[in-house]
């Protein structure tokens, strides 16, 4: 339950400033059948493989650039600079979360222990709304084929 995932992060070094329960409240606005819309994030390193991907796919109009509006988080604000200028594209929307990026691994399977950066990104897209103005909300990697 929510309680053992909780203190599961704590147990491992995770200071959350994070509500202790999970939202029990959602609104949905009825939107007309017609057609819809989608609102992509992603999450990407400031350097590296995925800012690399992240220029080209901007550049390219592909991935979350081709969804009707988009948001990358990201931990560095020179991300921008690394990412596509063409005038032709969509501004790059950019929203920076203060965490590092890089997480431990461990548990029974030795993943990633990334749950604590993802809640603060999740946190980034409600804090920016955009999402609110599209019918579906999409986060991708910057990899993902």
């Amino acid at each position: 339950d929510w309680d053992d995932y909780m203190g599961c992060l704590a147990e491992v070094g995770y200071m959350l400033d994070a509500p202790a329960r999970p939202p029990l409240r959602w609104s949905f606005t009825a939107r007309a059948p017609t057609s819809s819309s989608l609102f992509c994030w992603a999450l990407s390193l400031p350097t590296g493989t995925e800012s690399v991907l992240l220029s080209k796919q901007h550049a390219a109009k592909v991935g979350i650039f081709a969804c009707e509006d988009h948001l990358v988080i990201t931990n560095e604000t020179s991300l921008r600079k690394r990412v596509s200028t063409d005038t032709s594209s969509k501004a790059l929307r950019l929203s920076v979360i203060r965490t590092p990026l890089v997480t431990p691994m461990g548990g029974k399977f030795g993943t990633a222990l990334n749950s604590p950066i993802f809640i603060k990104a999740w946190h980034a897209v409600f804090k920016d709304a955009k999402y609110e103005d599209h019918d579906w909300t999409v986060k991708l990697d910057p990899d993902a084929v």
